[in-house]
């Protein structure tokens, strides 16, 4: 069964013009979506999909423009312009998790690929190379083979159960939430250790099933594109995200003498 896309003159224009846009779209696989508007799944071949086209880093003269899926009956076919990077639910990623040998630790390891599907003139390197390159500002630590310890960062924090796992940035976003990964014994270390390694890379395709993912990632941390670091892990869903007051709490009674 074929992808049906729904797509509008602007976004066709944006993907430079119809023979660009058509080989494009031509080449869309049937698969799960995460739809950029209410963060559900769909899947391509099952049901029709709006084409987002994102536009990212316009005010540095170098664009990056990534094709996006959102549920028709949540947006039209559309455009949209922003200054930086994606990152976070709007990267669109995927998992897998692994088990390192007793002598590394954590042993837990899940490594988070962004799905990146570049459209227009800009090399997907490029794009690759600019993800990373944020991420390493953010604090995150190259790769630069598996034996190697990575540090701990603040605030970045893995929530696992049976039905989902979610790393939650210090910034607050979630950059990986979806299926859990590793399974039982994954996470049974996980909660034990408290602690897991978190792993970046750009240029893998974990759904592929002719691709061996671990020999990619060697690949990857050979052209640095893979930056790490390690989380805090509870065993347990996320809490919710309290509203934000503004103000200081004041004491019964009065100052404080």
């Amino acid at each position: 069964m074929g992808v049906r896309v729904l797509i509008e003159p602007d976004v066709v224009a944006a993907m430079g013009g119809p023979i660009e846009a058509r080989a494009k779209v031509a080449g869309i696989k049937p698969g799960r979506f995460k739809c950029v508007v209410c963060k559900r799944y769909g899947r391509l071949g099952d049901e029709p999909a709006s084409l987002v086209v994102r536009i990212f880093g316009a005010d540095v003269g170098a664009d990056m423009r990534f094709m996006n899926f959102a549920h028709p009956q949540c947006s039209g076919s559309r455009v949209e312009r922003y200054g930086e990077l994606p990152q976070g639910d709007d990267a669109g990623v995927q998992a897998i998790g692994w088990m390192e040998p007793p002598d590394r630790e954590p042993r837990a390891v899940v490594l988070v690929a962004p799905i990146v599907r570049v459209v227009g003139s800009t090399p997907t390197r490029d794009a690759s190379a600019r993800f990373i390159a944020q991420l390493h500002e953010a604090g995150y630590t190259p790769v630069v083979d598996m034996a190697s310890p990575l540090p701990a960062m603040a605030r970045l924090v893995a929530y696992g159960t049976p039905a989902a796992l979610v790393v939650r940035e210090p910034n607050g976003s979630d950059f990986y939430d979806g299926p859990p990964v590793g399974g039982p014994q994954w996470a049974e270390v996980a909660a034990a250790q408290g602690r897991i390694r978190v792993l970046f890379a750009t240029g893998l395709r974990l759904d592929n099933p002719d691709r061996d993912p671990h020999a990619d990632l060697f690949t990857a941390i050979g052209r640095g594109q893979v930056v790490g670091a390690v989380a805090r892990y509870v065993a347990g869903p996320p809490r919710s995200r309290a509203p934000w007051r503004s103000g200081r709490r004041r004491r019964r009674g009065g100052r404080r003498r």
